[in-house]
């Protein structure tokens, strides 16, 4: 196994949903091993914003880590839109 770099995208379960709130919950769930290297909002249409961040872990860790963003109050999805092995 190796490290990888991951963006992963959050989208909200409403276009009211604060996504720097959601930003600042996913940071206090980040396990030790995994290195948090930054976040962008992104439009994607008629008002609704993805929260695009990206992470470097180790390739077993991804998976947990989107079961418990997806767990944080107002998060509608979650999905790994890039993966670079390192």
């Amino acid at each position: 196994m190796g490290k990888v770099s991951v963006t992963i995208r959050v989208l909200p379960d409403n276009v009211d949903v604060d996504l720097e709130s959601i930003a600042g919950e996913i940071k206090k769930i980040m396990p030790a091993n995994v290195q948090f290297r930054g976040y962008q909002i992104s439009d994607i249409a008629f008002g609704l914003k993805a929260l695009l961040f990206n992470i470097l872990a180790e390739d077993e860790g991804v998976e947990e880590l989107n079961s418990e963003i997806e767990k944080i109050k107002g998060v509608g999805s979650v999905e790994v839109v890039d993966l670079t092995l390192i």
